[in-house]
């Protein structure tokens, strides 16, 4: 009896046509089949996977054990502090030391402890905060801080705070020589300043260093005779005893009516660190001195002159300068101006010529 199945068109299933995709059923067993002829390979690579996921577990742990996280903080070659910061360096906490310490006096600073800086990995119990590390250095750092310093004639006279500190000293003693008529002051020796780092203890006591500027030590000058001067004008005018002039001009006693004008006597004048120049403006009217004028008359002989208009002075006002040092009157002036109040009269005469 003819199949009805086939009769009807089906097929059996190796009668099925290639190129269609296997049924679920036989990929499954298709994979198994794989997996029975390659189980020790395929075994082994499960193996390996296993074994480089329990290595990447450890090494977490491990890292995350001795991760560096804080800095040690050494100074002077001992270990300070340990601060919950790893990234700390020694650069940095360096400037912020110094900023902290500057925002108390302003001045600029410079660290003179040696500070090092280095990671490590330690418990939070040993840590402190970055705020209270700067507080402790600033108590315990050696540093300097910038000065100023005051310098005479190249030597060094005072180590001060600030130009400010400087100036004020100076002043006072300036003033030392000023009066109501005075127009200027300036100092006779250099006077610098150079910025030098210093220890609070190495600054200089301003009174004291005001009291060393303008102590005074007796210093050999010449003088020069005047007319109508005496030892005792002399002594006067130099603030000495009269019997130092005497010692310091063996014989100037007995001979004291027969001085020179412009003979050279030794005195002394006391002389300080710092010496003081003082202008004081004088005006004093003066001879305006009239000119001649010689005119030639032709038709005379040389030995003919004749004043055929009479001359006649004039007046000026001069202003100079009168010069002090150290309040000692010196004997140069400075000429500042001159005014003519009465205009002189230029005087002609007349001179012969044959």
């Amino acid at each position: 009896m003819p199949d009805s199945r086939r009769a009807r068109g089906g097929r059996r299933p190796a009668d099925r046509p290639a190129g269609k995709r296997p049924a679920f059923r036989e990929i499954i067993l298709a994979v198994l089949g794989f997996v029975r002829e390659h189980s020790r390979a395929v075994l082994a690579s499960f193996v390996a996977v296993g074994v480089l996921l329990a290595v990447w577990a450890v090494s977490a742990v491990i890292g995350s054990a001795t991760a560096l996280n804080a800095a040690r903080v050494i100074v002077s070659g001992a270990e300070y502090a340990v601060v919950d910061q790893p990234s700390l360096t020694a650069d940095d906490l360096k400037a912020q030391l110094s900023a902290a310490i500057m925002s108390g006096g302003g001045a600029d600073v410079r660290l003179t402890d040696e500070i090092k800086v280095e990671p490590v990995r330690a418990a939070k119990s040993d840590m402190i905060t970055f705020d209270l590390l700067l507080q402790r250095l600033r108590a315990d750092v050696k540093y300097q801080f910038a000065a100023v310093s005051l310098r005479v004639a190249g030597i060094q006279y005072a180590v001060l705070r600030s130009r400010g500190e400087c100036d004020d000293i100076l002043s006072r003693v300036k003033s030392e020589y000023w009066t109501d008529s005075t127009d200027s002051a300036e100092f006779v020796e250099e006077v610098t300043f150079d910025t030098v780092y210093v220890t609070a203890d190495e600054l200089s006591d301003s009174e004291a260093v005001f009291a060393e500027l303008i102590a005074t030590v007796d210093t050999p000058v010449d003088y020069y005779i005047e007319a109508g001067d005496t030892l005792d004008a002399i002594a006067i005018k130099y603030g000495m005893e009269k019997s130092r002039l005497i010692e310091l001009n063996p014989g100037i006693e007995e001979r004291e009516r027969t001085l020179q004008i412009g003979e050279r006597v030794t005195a002394t004048e006391p002389k300080p660190k710092l010496s003081v120049r003082t202008k004081t403006a004088r005006t004093y009217t003066t001879v305006a001195p009239k000119k001649t004028v010689e005119r030639t008359a032709a038709d005379w002989p040389s030995s003919y002159r004749k004043v055929v208009v009479e001359g006649r002075d004039g007046q000026k006002e001069v202003t100079e300068y009168i010069i002090r040092i150290n309040g000692f009157e010196q004997p140069e002036r400075e000429f500042v101006s001159e005014k003519i109040t009465s205009e002189p009269v230029d005087e002609v005469i007349e001179v012969g010529v044959q």
